[in-house]
């Protein structure tokens, strides 16, 4: 006999299926709700019992091994029935069973006991069921226990559904945030690579014969240019940021390279504001570390730029200290000091919050987007560290924060190796506020100095302490000084035989044209590039003062003077892999304003093609091009290059360097890790370019590099 069909079957077997638990494999949880059925109704067989249209499907069961049943013999099919209980002491005596084959045959059930699995929504999907071989009853102890652990059962359900549909809408945020991403990806990468046009046809006419107003225009037209990649550049990080997708690296670095790269990178852009951007790390900070390089480069970038931009005159200065340090990491912090506007105390409250600026008046004024520092705050906080600002109104502002590294294994302080440069005594003669900085470069290395500001009262100085038995053994010379310049100076002293033993070194701006043949002739030592390098001040003292360091007199019939412009020519082989025709005109004006030709070609197939009828020493190439990408050709040039390396000695490897508007975290590491050998974002500004020429020659050994060019002025 089998059972009537529920008055709302059709609802019951949708409620049922949207469970998604039929045939599904064991779960622990129902599996001990089956097992303390069966403990507590004293039976051998109790099971989880779902009736679907045909068949009782156990999701869970004790004593029994068979997976389902046949509806139309279930007597868990009678129980879906009403709400109650449902209780047979004998089911050879109760009509509805005792012709059933599950009573009399295997398993040969007399007693049964169920509770309904009933949904909230009040549709019973099947029974958490008791049976076995002998008549009997529950106790009332027995039956308040199984119907609260068919309850259970219910909420198992419910929570196994809930946690399907988190995963589900989980997998749908993950695929829109992922869809998200590629489109501010994509959106970022066409707009970079149009700016690389605007931004580098602005540089070229600014290289051009312009009248005042004309000028005025083109330097409009490339800060605006600037400011939107700015904009692209903080709304694609904060995105990220929102998402919950911004990653951290830990791999080792040098402290000193990164914020010396920093410095390096906006070097011009407070130059051509009349700034001096300095940047000192304190002797005792450990600088061999480990983290995430790029996201201090990130935060460094993010808060000088905006002390360059608000800062009229004077100058920026960043300063490193160590906080603290134990056996495996340090916390450092890392303050940036302005001579600018200064920032209100009401506007310092909000002033870490997205799209906050000081005031409405200064956005329009300054521009940007608001979000620069709301990216520092997170950044900083993912580095453990904390941010924060002091500031007065029209007094200037030093924004401040923390952040904590590793240390590597052999982890070096800033001023090791410096021993012999203590006690050294130095001239600095500088009409700006260099000399503060290298007051306190030359404080950390221990040496003894004086600083004057012009050159007459230099020559006094070096003369008279001469005269008294203390000389200076060295003097910094600033290439601009007032009264003589540095290299009329630098004759003065070498013509001096009480001065000829003094070694020199000569400042210079990142603008101004330097040839070291030049100063050999006038017996200086060293240059120096503003903004000073530490790594580079301790290197090049090193240099000057050690028993090869120059102490020559001056060279005869040397006439003393710098051009505006580069004018040599240099016989390195570089070839241009560009699709995109301006940004081609772009890079090619861009070479020869350092005075480089290179060969231009549009995708990687005629890359290759090139290499095989002429050997290029440099490769500029574009990720992203039709028909083959950079990423494939340069796959393609190392396994070649391998293949005649197999056959024997070759010439060097080529020198890959990749230029790419993916601003996506990890494409540096993606294109060194496909055998790329540097790394360019667009839009590619002239000095970025011309560093990663220098870089790639070093790099290869080419067969004849003309030397620089310097035309003397009489």
């Amino acid at each position: 006999m089998s059972a009537p069909l529920p008055s709302n079957e059709a609802e019951r077997l949708n409620a049922l299926h949207r469970y998604d638990i039929l045939d599904t494999g064991p779960e622990q949880a129902f599996d001990d709700i089956t097992l303390l059925a069966s403990q507590i109704c004293c039976t051998k067989i109790a099971t989880i019992s779902l009736i679907d249209r045909n068949r009782q499907w156990f999701k869970s069961k004790v004593g029994i091994t068979a997976n389902e049943t046949p509806r139309d013999t279930a007597l868990c099919a009678y129980g879906i029935l009403k709400p109650e209980l449902l209780v047979v002491e004998d089911a050879l005596v109760d009509k509805r069973f005792a012709t059933n084959p599950m009573v009399t045959g295997a398993p040969k059930i007399r007693f049964y006991a169920g509770a309904p699995l009933i949904t909230p929504d009040g549709h019973a999907l099947g029974m958490l069921c008791v049976n076995g071989p002998e008549a009997r009853t529950l106790s009332p102890e027995q039956s308040a226990g199984l119907q609260a652990l068919s309850r259970q059962v219910v909420a198992q359900l419910e929570l196994r559904r809930s946690l399907a549909e988190l995963a589900l809408a989980r997998d749908a945020a993950l695929k829109a945030g992922n869809s998200k991403s590629q489109f501010l990806a994509n959106m970022s990468h066409e707009i970079r690579t149009q700016m690389n046009g605007v931004i580098g046809m602005a540089g070229m006419l600014l290289d051009t014969s312009l009248d005042k107003k004309q000028r005025e225009f083109v330097e409009v037209i490339r800060k605006s240019g600037d400011l939107m990649l700015t904009i692209i550049r903080d709304i694609l990080d904060f995105s990220k940021i929102d998402a919950g997708k911004l990653t951290f690296e830990t791999l080792d670095f040098q402290l000193g390279d990164v914020v010396e790269s920093t410095l390096e990178l906006l070097a011009e852009k407070a130059e051509s504001n009349g700034l001096e951007l300095l940047g000192l790390v304190h002797h005792a900070v450990r600088t061999d570390l480990r983290g995430d390089a790029g996201r201090l480069r990130q935060v460094l970038t993010n808060i000088l730029n905006n002390a360059i931009k608000f800062t009229k005159q004077g100058e920026v200065v960043l300063r490193i200290s160590q906080q603290a340090e134990t056996k495996t990491g340090v916390v450092l912090r890392f303050e940036v000091k302005d001579t600018g506007i200064g920032i209100s105390a009401e506007a310092q409250q909000h002033l870490f919050e997205a799209f906050s600026q000081e005031n409405s008046a200064t956005t329009r004024k300054y521009g940007g987007t608001g979000l620069g520092l709301a990216i520092a705050r997170q950044l900083v906080g993912m580095m453990d560290g904390e941010i924060g600002v002091e500031s007065e109104l029209e007094k200037g502002a030093t924004f401040w924060f923390t952040a904590h590294f590793e240390k590597q294994a052999t982890a070096l302080r800033a001023n090791q190796g410096s021993e012999r440069l203590v006690g050294i005594r130095a001239l600095i003669v500088n009409d700006n506020c260099s000399n503060y900085i290298l007051r306190l470069h030359l404080a950390n290395l221990g040496m003894r100095f004086s600083a004057v500001s012009g050159c007459l009262e230099a020559l006094e100085l070096l003369r008279s302490e001469a005269a008294n038995g203390d000389p200076f053994r060295l003097a910094i010379l600033d290439l601009l000084t007032p009264e003589i310049d540095g290299l009329k100076l630098a004759r003065s002293i070498k013509e001096d035989p009480d001065l000829v033993g003094t070694r020199l070194v000569l400042l210079a701006s990142a603008r101004q044209r330097t040839d070291m043949d030049l100063f050999k002739a006038l017996g200086i030592g060293e240059s120096l590039v503003k903004p000073i390098k530490q790594s580079r001040l301790h290197e090049c003292l090193s240099t000057v003062l050690s028993d090869n360091g120059t102490s020559l007199a001056v060279s005869e019939h040397v006439s003393v003077g710098l051009t505006d412009r580069q004018t040599s020519r240099h016989a390195i082989r570089i070839l241009l892999a560009e699709d995109n025709l301006i940004n081609q005109k772009v890079a090619l004006h861009q070479l020869a304003k350092y005075g480089y030709h290179a060969d231009a070609v549009a995708d990687g197939n005629e890359v290759l093609k090139a290499l095989s009828r002429k050997s290029y020493d440099i490769i500029l190439m574009d990720c992203q091009m039709p028909e083959m990408d950079g990423y494939e050709a340069t796959q393609a040039i190392r396994a070649r290059e391998q293949s005649l390396e197999q056959g024997g000695p070759g010439k060097p490897a080529t020198y890959i360097v990749a230029m790419t508007a993916s601003a996506m975290h990890g494409e540096r590491e993606k294109c060194l890790a496909l055998g790329m050998d540097d790394y360019l974002s667009k839009p590619v500004q002239a000095p970025e370019l011309q560093a990663a020429i220098e870089r790639g020659k070093q790099s290869v050994k080419t067969k004849s590099i003309e030397q620089p060019l310097l035309t003397s002025v009489s």
